[in-house]
C-alpha cells in the first residue's frame, strides 16, 4: 500500500481509505468533538498523509504513523482556532450536538468539549488520548513525538484544567468519579 501511495496509484489510495478511514474519522471526532468541519479535518488528514508518505520509515508501523499524522493535524487546527478566537476572527465554538445522544448525554458532551476548548492543544490531545481513547502513556509518547516526561506533564496540566472547570458542573460529577478524578 505504501509503495502504491508513493507511486500515486488510485487503488492504493482507495485501499488506504478503506483500511484507515474509520480510525481517522473516529479519532478526529474524539479529539475535536462534534464539529461542523469534521469532514474537512478528515480530508486534511488524508492530504497530510498522502503528501508525507515518503517520510514513513517503518511500513509495519503504518497504523501508528497514521494516528500520529491525525493527531498533529488536529492539534494544528485547535491551535489555529484559538488564535482566530483571540483575534476575534472566529466566534466562540457553536453548540455541538451528537445525533445519537440523549439530551442529558448531549449536555455532558457539550460541557466536556467546552472544557477541552480551554486547554492548550498539546495538553488536550494527551488528555483525550489517555482518558477518552484509553491509550497508555507509553503509547502516547511516539504518537505525540514527545518524551514520557513531556507526556506526563501535559497530562497533569490537562487534568488540572479539566478538574478546575468540571467540578463547577454537577452534570460531570459521576463521570469524574468513574475516572477517579475526585479532588
Amino acid at each position: 500500500m505504501v509503495r502504491g501511495l508513493l507511486e500515486r496509484d488510485p487503488g492504493a489510495a482507495s485501499d488506504f481509505v478503506d483500511q484507515f478511514g474509520r480510525l481517522i474519522s473516529c479519532l478526529v471526532w474524539r479529539l475535536m468533538g462534534a464539529d461542523t468541519e469534521h469532514d474537512d479535518m478528515v480530508n486534511q488528514v488524508y492530504v497530510n498523509v498522502f503528501s508525507s508518505i515518503g517520510s514513513i520509515r517503518d511500513t509495519a508501523a503504518l497504523r501508528s504513523w497514521v494516528t500520529g499524522v491525525t493527531i498533529h493535524t488536529v492539534q494544528r487546527e485547535i491551535q489555529r482556532r484559538k488564535v482566530r478566537r483571540i483575534l476575534w476572527l472566529d466566534p466562540d465554538p457553536e453548540q455541538r450536538s451528537w445525533v445519537q445522544a440523549t439530551p442529558d448525554q448531549n449536555l455532558k458532551l457539550q460541557l466536556f468539549y467546552r472544557i477541552l476548548d480551554r486547554m492548550r492543544a498539546p495538553d488536550r490531545i494527551v488528555f483525550t488520548l489517555h482518558y477518552v481513547e484509553g491509550y497508555t502513556l507509553a503509547e502516547i509518547v511516539p504518537l505525540c513525538r514527545a518524551s514520557l516526561t513531556t507526556v506526563k506533564r501535559r497530562l497533569r496540566s490537562g487534568k488540572r484544567v479539566f478538574l478546575k472547570w468540571a467540578e463547577k458542573h454537577v452534570e460531570l460529577q459521576d463521570w469524574m468519579k468513574e475516572q477517579g478524578h475526585e479532588r
